[in-house]
C-alpha cells in the first residue's frame, strides 16, 4: 500500500514538474537564442555568475551575443562549454 502511494506521489511530481520546466530544455537546435536567466536555469548557476563574469571580462566565461541592451547566448555555445568543464570521464 505504502509502495503504490510513494510511487503515485512520483508520478505526480514528475508530471508537475515537467509543466513547470522552461521550454529551454525541451529543445536542441544550437542556435537558439537564450537570455541570460535562461542560461543561468540550463546550467544551474546563478545570473550573477554570469553577469558579474561578463562585466569582469572572465575569459572562461560562454560567448554571448549584445543587441541593444540585451545578451543573448548560442545554445550550442553553451552546450559545448559546459562539455569543455566536464570531467571525471573514466578516461584513463
Amino acid at each position: 500500500m505504502q509502495t503504490q502511494l510513494d510511487e503515485n506521489i512520483r508520478t505526480i511530481i514528475r508530471e508537475e514538474l515537467t509543466k513547470l520546466l522552461p521550454t529551454v530544455t525541451q529543445t536542441s537546435d544550437p542556435d537558439q537564442l537564450l537570455t541570460t536567466e535562461e542560461v543561468a536555469q540550463l546550467t544551474t548557476l546563478s545570473v550573477g555568475y554570469f553577469e558579474i563574469g561578463r562585466s569582469n571580462g572572465n575569459k572562461n566565461l560562454p560567448p554571448y551575443i549584445r543587441v541593444g541592451r540585451r545578451i543573448l547566448y548560442r545554445r550550442g555555445d553553451i552546450m559545448s562549454w559546459l562539455e569543455k568543464r566536464r570531467r571525471g570521464t573514466g578516461h584513463a
